[in-house]
């Protein structure tokens, strides 16, 4: 098993104990998304993945990906302003922790997917 789960891994994993299964935990695939270049420190952008529109954030240096959608009306959250480890919804001003997408003011009131990054040779890199 690895050191580190990704998110929603911890409910799955109880679900199989209950069950008497032993867990299996697979490693994420990683998507390459975009060049760290292409998300300045301090921005945001949305990329396509397969279906998905996801988010890449750059705080502080430290990138980080959200389903580019917010939970409260269902607006894209690219264009939202981005700092102080939130990211804020430009139409309704809700802010979403960038770490585990949690909403962190009204009129949001439940959490937008987050994805783990990985920043390899300049190129970021996503588990969709």
């Amino acid at each position: 098993t690895p050191d580190r789960y990704e998110h929603g891994d911890m409910a799955r994993l109880a679900r199989e104990r209950r069950r008497g299964q032993e867990p299996v935990m697979s490693e994420p695939q990683f998507t390459v998304v975009a060049a760290l270049a292409d998300v300045p420190e301090g921005t945001s952008r949305a990329f396509a993945v397969g279906a998905r529109s996801i988010l890449l954030c750059n705080d502080g240096g430290a990138v980080f990906a959200l389903e580019n959608l917010c939970s409260h009306a269902g607006m894209p959250l690219d264009g939202g302003r981005v700092r102080a480890g939130f990211v804020a919804c430009p139409f309704h001003g809700s802010h979403f922790d960038l770490e585990t997408g949690c909403p962190l003011n009204p009129p949001a009131s439940e959490a937008v997917a987050t994805f783990a990054v990985r920043i390899d040779g300049g190129h970021i890199a996503v588990a969709v």
